[in-house]
């Protein structure tokens, strides 16, 4: 039985939890201004989001999914989309949410999320990072001044996915590079607040991200090897390997997409 679990962890961010019963979950955040608010994330299939929402702030709430795929783009959309809420997702993902709530989606259902698009909430903005790799345009908000970074699964979550057939590990090292240079500028520790955190037993931040850079760097170099892995997919079987090293607990990748194509 699936259950909505919601807990303050920072000032006016809430996390929201899908807990499915079996040890899996899966991670939303509901994020306060002073004058607007932002749900990342829709969870899966537990609903109620908007009216748990609506108990912890009456702010006016845009929706934006961190990318398309059926975890994070959850039935609870809908309940956002039928109080007026915006929902934002880059086209690039759009094709893996067809048909998610039942219907086919007109193009107008989504507001366009570019990189660099700013959210202004009062007293606090969101700034969003397109990172390619898990997805065509995973997405990436943080809050500078505070040093939040909400990561979605586009730096994973101890546990990485890049085994299903997106992008290369060229592209995705680029787009890691690209964060830990913005972090660094930041001149403080960082808290990442990915999409599944249980996956972690300790809280990421900087280190994390090097770890990450660490281990890419080392399979496009071939200084790095994982093991063959045998997965299966709802009723796909997908052969893959898989590496450990620091905090990046497993990453799965396609050893046939190290180099950019």
């Amino acid at each position: 039985m699936r259950t909505l679990l919601v807990k303050e962890v920072a000032k006016k961010v809430w996390n929201f939890i899908e807990d499915e019963g079996s040890g899996h979950q899966i991670d939303g955040y509901l994020i306060c201004g002073e004058e607007r608010a932002i749900m990342f994330d829709t969870l899966q299939e537990v609903t109620g989001l908007y009216q748990k929402a609506r108990e912890l702030t009456n702010l006016p709430i845009d929706v934006v999914i961190s990318h398309g795929h059926a975890d994070h783009f959850g039935l609870a959309t809908q309940e956002f989309v039928e109080a007026g809420c915006k929902v934002y997702l880059n086209k690039l993902d759009r094709p893996m949410v067809a048909g998610r709530l039942g219907k086919e989606l007109p193009e107008d259902f989504f507001q366009d999320l570019e990189d660099g698009r700013e959210f202004d909430l009062g007293g606090r903005v969101l700034k969003t990072m397109l990172l390619p790799g898990h997805t065509p345009a995973g997405d990436v908000l943080f809050i500078r001044e505070e040093g939040l970074v909400f990561s979605g699964d586009a730096i994973g979550s101890g546990h990485f996915w890049m085994q299903i057939g997106t992008t290369s590990l060229e592209e995705l090292l680029e787009g890691v590079k690209r964060l830990k240079t913005e972090v660094t500028k930041w001149g403080r520790e960082i808290r990442i607040l990915p999409g599944h955190r249980y996956q972690s037993p300790v809280p990421l931040g900087f280190s994390y991200l090097e770890d990450v850079e660490a281990a890419l760097q080392g399979l496009i170099a071939g200084t790095l090897q994982g093991e063959p892995y045998t997965m299966t997919l709802g009723e796909r079987t997908i052969h893959c390997n898989r590496l450990s090293h620091g905090l990046l607990r497993e990453f799965l990748y396609d050893p046939e997409r190290i180099k950019r194509p």
